[in-house]
């Protein structure tokens, strides 16, 4: 007597798998996969430059409080050039626990008094431009002026 190997009614052979369906079944799951993959990693890019924007915004007004805060502390016989901190151009290089970043003031004291935005009549103005930049490139991530009558 021969036997035959073949199943004698379509449940039993539903109940297997074969090799061509499971190549079939890998295949279309690395490209599902591929697909999702391209997606979320430009998304979690993505999200990195929003954080740097503002921790560069946060480092431009913690050097404006800075400056306004050591203007606070003059007494009536000090200058403000004598006591104001930076009273000149400076740039600070990787800033502590942000060393991705540096800090730039700029200090512009041609503001004569009563003319354009210094109203006062009798004390000149300067106005201080705080910058935050990459150290990688140099490129601005955030920067604002602080105007003030001296």
């Amino acid at each position: 007597m021969i036997r035959s190997n073949f199943p004698k009614d379509l449940k039993q052979r539903a109940a297997g798998v074969t090799l061509i369906e499971l190549i079939i079944a890998i295949t279309l799951l690395a490209f599902i996969t591929g697909a999702l993959v391209t997606p979320i990693s430009t998304m979690m890019a993505n999200m990195e430059q929003p954080r740097k924007m503002m921790q560069a915004t946060f480092l431009v007004q913690e050097k404006q409080e800075e400056i306004l805060y050591n203007r606070r502390q003059l007494t009536n016989t000090q200058t403000l050039a004598a006591n104001m901190t930076p009273n000149s151009n400076q740039t600070e290089n990787a800033l502590a626990g942000f060393t991705q970043f540096g800090r730039r003031v700029t200090i512009d004291k041609s503001y004569t008094p009563g003319v354009g935005n210094c109203q006062s009549t009798s004390a000149a103005c300067w106005n201080y431009t705080v910058e935050v930049f990459a150290m990688s490139d140099n490129s601005t991530y955030s920067s604002a002026d602080l105007f003030i009558q001296k």
